[in-house]
């Protein structure tokens, strides 16, 4: 299989019964938590005998929210406290080389409280990341102009002529 070439690795996960209750996307720019979205995941799902028009439900649209949404409050403390510092340190990732705008989805552990262990990682994103909550234009605006203007700086005091 070529994506297990060169050290790739095929992680295998078990099945999350709770896949019904939908999945948690935690947009992320940097190392700080911008915003989420919540939408159901159907490709697993059997069709209902209400429902005989499709082979399986259709999903709903990605419901968004900003990051001081209380309903994840104990993902976003888990993400900026725990798990993304945890993650830089075991890759080697400074902050300047996280990306400007990714996330991490989620799945619902079963019969878990909601807390920073409720979730189950389902994958992470650092390509195709939209769409996007608001609540991440300005994060990320600012961060890239704040990369630019390090990069811009570093150039210039390498080299001042």
């Amino acid at each position: 299989m070529p994506f297990l070439n060169d050290g790739g690795v095929l992680i295998d996960q078990a099945y999350q019964p709770q896949s019904s209750e939908g999945m948690v996307r935690c947009y992320v720019c940097g190392h700080r938590v911008v915003g989420f979205g919540h939408n159901l995941i159907t490709a697993l799902m059997t069709p209902t005998a209400i429902d005989t028009t499709s082979s399986t439900p259709q999903p709903m649209g990605r419901a968004m929210f900003g990051p001081e949404v209380t309903r994840f409050a104990a993902l976003r403390k888990a993400m900026e406290d725990r798990w993304i510092p945890e993650m830089q340190r075991l890759l080697s990732i400074v902050d300047h080389d996280l990306p400007l705008l990714w996330d991490a989805d989620f799945l619902f552990r079963p019969g878990e409280a909601i807390s920073d262990g409720s979730y189950a990682l389902c994958e992470i994103n650092a390509s195709s990341v939209a769409p996007f909550p608001p609540s991440a234009v300005q994060p990320v605006a600012a961060a890239a102009i704040g990369r630019a203007l390090a990069i811009r700086l570093t150039k210039e005091t390498s080299n001042p002529h």
